[in-house]
């Protein structure tokens, strides 16, 4: 499949991310999701002639962290987080 086949089926997708910094502490988000939807011929034909294939994916994370060192614009934080990843394939 080329990237235009994915272009062409991509119903809906979003990238998004933000940072923000208080003093030593930092707040961080990222969140990515993309619907495809196609409508695909199976070999053959022997169960089915066409299958309507839908996948979303979703993933999301969020972070918290400290400054423990910052000297001339250099930084190391520690940094902590979670993250939910999820797809739902469905076949019709």
């Amino acid at each position: 499949m080329s990237f235009s086949d994915v272009l062409h089926h991509l119903k809906f997708g979003f990238m998004g991310l933000t940072e923000a910094r208080n003093g030593p502490f930092t707040i961080s988000t990222d969140i990515v999701y993309a619907k495809l939807d196609a409508n695909i011929g199976t070999p053959k034909g022997i169960l089915a002639s066409n299958i309507d294939a839908t996948v979303s994916t979703f993933m999301g994370t969020a972070l918290g962290g400290y400054s423990v060192y910052y000297q001339d614009g250099t930084n190391f934080d520690l940094v902590a987080g979670a993250r939910l990843w999820s797809v739902d394939n469905s076949f019709d």
